[in-house]
């Protein structure tokens, strides 16, 4: 998997735009100057230009009237970005995520079964939608997956 931007803010939020297939992009409105477009009329026809280096990707302002952020901070020359790095080009953010993977998050510890804590007795499953959120709320995000599937019946 290559390196990409996401969208986190603005008119195209949720969009990712994969850096792939070249050592150069230049991103900006304008389909005939621009690898990469953005349909953003805050953007400028020739916003951005991304170089792979021998460090990583770096980035470099194109922009006269509006000015690429790198962590909100305005860029003058040429800066490599790193992983999570937020830019704002135009009115939008993105989130620049290199090309190797984030941390995935820590697992909940699941307690030894003399040591779990329960809301319900042995054999009783969740009856409604408040059960599953108390469930959710003491158990963490693994036990929400595993009691997403019950089927509720009263």
């Amino acid at each position: 998997m290559g390196s990409k931007f996401v969208a986190e803010e603005g008119l195209l939020k949720g969009m990712t735009l994969p850096l792939e297939g070249a050592t150069e992009w230049v991103l900006g409105r304008d389909p005939d100057e621009s690898q990469i477009i953005l349909e953003d009329p805050s953007v400028s026809r020739k916003h951005l230009a991304l170089r792979i280096s021998p460090q990583g990707i770096m980035a470099e302002n194109l922009s006269e009237t509006s000015p690429i952020l790198i962590n909100d901070e305005e860029i003058l020359e040429p800066q490599l970005l790193s992983n999570g790095d937020s830019v704002k080009i135009g009115d939008g953010y993105y989130r620049y995520f290199s090309e190797e993977e984030a941390p995935a998050p820590a697992l909940i510890e699941e307690p030894l079964e003399e040591e779990r804590d329960t809301i319900f007795e042995e054999g009783e499953a969740p009856t409604s939608e408040i059960d599953i959120d108390l469930r959710r709320r003491r158990f963490g995000a693994s036990a929400a997956l595993s009691i997403s599937s019950l089927s509720c019946q009263k």
